[in-house]
């Protein structure tokens, strides 16, 4: 059975194939972000008479911030078709809700003395109404969904790296652009937080000191004003 026909009704709006994208190459990535420690090949590392090994247990090449550089690339070029898919898809929801709210206000029948209102009509099509409802319910919860794991991946895989590269604190919060003032890893490491406590951060009012934490990061990078108790945050 195709799994399409699996749902009441069918649905609007067929999205077609996504061709899934190839995995860019290793030195076409370490090129264009001329990553200079790895333009240069790396070797397995001996240490002590046997093969060195990095912490995670994977094969050493040169030294710990080679093998730290290697590892990012690696965890990109092999994620980026996954997370190209569900970037685009993030942003695709936003058309496919218009579309749906165009279509649920076709519906509606034009009022007459008998029935001003539409849902008391009886040419409305109820039955297609709730498809476009649950439609437009399901394309709001897979934004959330597929950015969060997009933030998700990426975060793990920084955070991999500053722990490979053995990265202060100060690093980690103050290096490159910065965003209201943070970092990009500290917007997305908030980020993350916000994705894996998404229920506890709604229902604490007002947020915890832990929870403001992460709260502030967000609010700075986005630029919204937020009370110093953190009441009112989205």
């Amino acid at each position: 059975m195709d799994i399409s026909e699996v749902g009441s009704g069918e649905t609007s709006a067929k999205a077609s194939p996504r061709a899934v994208p190839s995995v860019p190459g290793y030195d076409e990535v370490v090129e264009r972000n001329q990553i200079g420690i790895l333009l240069q090949p790396g070797d397995l590392t001996v240490r002590n008479g046997d093969i060195a090994v990095t912490k995670w247990g994977d094969l050493m090449l040169v030294n710990e911030d080679y093998s730290a550089f290697f590892n990012l690339v690696q965890e990109w070029r092999f994620n980026y078709p996954t997370l190209k898919v569900m970037f685009e898809t993030v942003f695709e929801t936003f058309e496919k809700q218009r579309q749906l709210a165009e279509e649920t206000e076709d519906l509606f029948p034009r009022p007459t003395n008998a029935h001003p209102h539409p849902l008391f009509n009886p040419e409305m099509d109820f039955a297609a109404y709730h498809r476009l409802i649950d439609e437009d319910g399901a394309a709001e919860v897979a934004r959330g969904t597929y950015a969060g794991a997009v933030v998700i991946v990426i975060v793990k895989a920084l955070q991999s790296f500053k722990d490979n590269v053995a990265a202060t604190r100060q690093e980690w919060t103050q290096s490159g652009s910065l965003f209201g003032g943070h970092s990009l890893g500290q917007v997305l490491e908030a980020s993350a937080n916000n994705v894996r406590h998404n229920d506890e951060w709604a229902k604490t009012r007002p947020p915890t000191r832990k929870q403001l934490g992460s709260i502030r990061v967000l609010a700075a990078a986005l630029d919204e004003p937020i009370a110093a108790d953190g009441k009112g945050h989205r």
